[in-house]
């Protein structure tokens, strides 16, 4: 109880200036207004596709592999791009390259093997390295596997056929199955369940390869700011110690642990308020989808909120002055949103810049709000990254107590 009387009183200081904590709230959403019409919030081209592009290099002709093109085409997610065969010494080198998100040789006799029940596989060319490549592949594989679905309906109903003497020749029986693959084809689109990935802006089914708009700009500004509010929480801390309020309460009952856990309280319910907020505001003016799966994005709040106080508290810890607070908190914050994709998305940049910011917070955090907003994963989105920061805030916090307690 202790513990709630101390971060009762950090919180009435912190909102004590109706300023500042209207500046936490209302700066992220100008400039996630800003930022998200610079990156192609509010329109862009609509001529523009922006699902991931998978380039496919049809060798074969076929029903099968026509069936395989429509799905691409159909889905929400990946769009195909057919390549000259001139072109197909240069598959790999587009995909590393990030012109293509993947790519896929359907060979020759591919459409007669499967229709015989034989297993021709497909050649794969992906980069599970990057985002765009991983969320490629399994999107193209998961097409592959309709694709098998509707190939094996149609032996199926051609077995069935024949048994009853349907078929006069095996150019009639292939003629069959090329109908019955199209026809399985065609079902996918009035599928009872189908997945929607939405954009920020226009709603429409999207997943893009580099995120651009307000689904760039929200998240990123929602950790940014979350950073920046480090600051007034550290400086707490700082003038406590400084003022002799720290000396005095340790002559009370209260310990040091209860003094602790009250300053990170405070914190997080701080961040806290202000990430949900952000979320809702989202939601609401730019169309996000934060809150299409509650549980997910609370799950994500919190652990966002979790590092940002822990690290919040470690400043407070080491640091003695008002310049010092400055330095630990503007540095990493800039530092860390920059190098973890908040301003601008890893995406665009190179492989080694990619490597480095995927070992720092901000990576995870916009990573988790990205797979609600664009790629609708929902709580298997939100997992691994959440348990990333959640270990950063475990590892901060330790810090911290440990150096307290040396005081």
């Amino acid at each position: 109880m202790r513990a709630l009387d101390v971060a009762w009183k950090d919180v009435s200081q912190l909102v004590r200036d109706w300023r500042s904590a209207a500046f936490l709230v209302g700066a992220p959403i100008l400039f996630t207004l800003l930022m998200g019409v610079m990156m192609g919030g509010l329109g862009g081209s609509s001529e523009e596709d922006p699902r991931l592009a998978v380039g496919v290099l049809n060798r074969d002709g076929g029903a099968a592999a026509g069936g395989l093109i429509a799905l691409l085409e159909k889905a929400d997610a990946v769009r195909p791009v057919l390549v000259d065969e001139k072109d197909a010494d240069t598959l790999a080198k587009q995909v590393s390259d990030g012109k293509l998100a993947a790519a896929i040789v359907i060979p020759a006799g591919y459409t007669a093997a499967v229709f015989e029940g034989n297993d021709m596989p497909l050649r794969f060319l992906v980069d599970n390295s990057s985002d765009a490549g991983s969320n490629a592949g399994r999107a193209v594989r998961g097409i592959v596997f309709r694709l098998q679905a509707a190939v094996q309906t149609a032996v199926w109903s051609a077995d069935i056929a024949a048994a009853q003497n349907a078929f006069a020749s095996p150019c009639e029986r292939a003629a069959f199955m090329e109908t019955a693959v199209q026809k399985a084809v065609q079902e996918w689109e009035s599928a009872p369940v189908k997945l929607e990935i939405r954009s920020a802006a226009s709603q429409k089914p999207e997943q893009s390869a580099v995120p651009s708009g307000f689904a760039q700009s929200s998240p990123g500004n929602m950790v940014t700011f979350a950073l920046a509010g480090l600051i007034g929480a550290a400086e707490i801390i700082v003038w406590e110690r400084k003022s002799g309020t720290l000396q005095r309460l340790l002559t009370t009952s209260i310990s040091r642990m209860e003094i602790l856990i009250g300053h990170f309280l405070a914190m997080f319910l701080l961040v806290f308020v202000q990430v949900l907020l952000l979320g809702t505001f989202g939601q609401l003016l730019f169309g996000l989808t934060y809150w299409d799966a509650p549980a997910a994005f609370l799950i994500m709040a919190t652990a966002v909120t979790v590092w940002i106080a822990a690290m919040g508290l470690l400043i407070g810890a080491i640091a003695r002055n008002a310049e010092q607070i400055a330095m630990f908190s503007i540095v990493p914050m800039l530092a860390l949103a920059g190098l973890g994709g908040a301003w601008m998305p890893l995406e665009v940049t190179g492989a080694a810049f990619q490597a480095v910011g995927r070992l720092t917070p901000t990576y995870w955090a916009m990573h988790g709000m990205q797979n609600l907003i664009l790629r609708a994963q929902g709580l298997t989105g939100v997992v691994l990254p959440a348990a990333v920061l959640f270990g950063f805030a475990f590892v901060f916090f330790g810090i911290a107590v440990w150096k307290f307690q040396r005081e």
